[in-house]
């Protein structure tokens, strides 16, 4: 524990903790006490007075000797004048390739310390093809492409840079897709993007956010490359056919039945959903 407080008097101090330094040192035998001895601590006699649970004012102000008290402040706490510095090191790419070390001060009171855990830690960045992505506009195939193959070559290669995280956990894709981008959601699908990676906090797929935007083009794509028209996310029961009910996009759940999607299972987990299916989209 750090601490820059004033050291009591060493009389004061070895009274105050007398009950604490005695249950300790009974702990440790004859050569610890050596040991200590051999430090530089206060001794009579037989050497372990100042150890012993008599009194121990006497043998702390013995001429040039220090107590215990004062050789752990000395050793063991932050000096009360002055400042201990340390090295902060920031790197320069996610390899760690290239860094720069800055020199600052360390915190020196227990406030400064408590106050320095209290900072916020800084976000992690996006990775150049998240932060693509959430830029939207009207993105092409080539800068996405662009974009996969630089975060590849940083580390972890493309199925790493198809992978990795956006904003709430979202891979790529999914962002893509949410943000309606058919050039970008074919760019990925080509490089080999997972078509049945899962939204984490209810789990719903692309073809399922792709189903409920109404974006035919999209929802094409994640067949082709064998999106699952019957997946479910396990919270709600819900299905790329649900949302497309839902959303009352009839031509997507045309597409969606005429790709096996089954309604006996939304009839089951959403029998409102299955019959706005059977009264008006038929």
């Amino acid at each position: 524990m750090l601490c820059s407080a004033p050291l009591l008097p060493t009389s004061a101090m070895m009274a105050v903790a007398a009950p604490w330094e005695r249950a300790l040192l009974r702990r440790r035998d004859k050569a610890t006490k050596d040991q200590l001895s051999s430090l530089g601590f206060a001794a009579s006699g037989s050497g372990t007075e100042a150890f012993d649970d008599g009194h121990p004012a006497a043998a702390c102000g013995a001429e040039g000797k220090t107590g215990f008290f004062s050789w752990y402040h000395q050793q063991c706490m932050v000096p009360t004048s002055g400042s201990i510095k340390r090295t902060r090191r920031v790197y320069h790419n996610r390899r760690k390739t290239a860094w720069t070390d800055y020199e600052e001060d360390a915190p020196s009171t227990i406030a400064e310390l408590r106050q320095e855990e209290k900072k916020p830690a800084e976000p992690e960045r996006d990775s150049i093809l998240v932060a693509l992505l959430k830029i939207g506009g009207s993105l092409t195939r080539e800068a996405v492409r662009a974009a996969a193959f630089e975060e590849a070559d940083i580390g972890g290669g493309m199925v790493a840079a198809l992978q990795r995280p956006g904003p709430c956990g979202w891979s790529p894709l999914l962002i893509a897709v949410q943000r309606k981008q058919a050039a970008a959601v074919s760019a990925l699908l080509e490089l080999g993007a997972e078509v049945e990676c899962r939204e984490p906090c209810c789990g719903w797929t692309p073809l399922m956010y792709a189903a409920s935007s109404g974006k035919v083009d999209i929802v094409q794509q994640l067949l082709a490359h064998g999106a699952n028209v019957n997946a479910v996310a396990v919270k709600q029961r819900w299905t790329p056919l649900c949302s497309a009910i839902q959303s009352f996009n009839q031509e997507v759940v045309h597409l969606l039945v005429g790709a096996g999607a089954d309604v006996q299972v939304i009839k089951k987990a959403h029998p409102a959903i299955a019959d706005i299916y059977m009264q008006e989209m038929r």
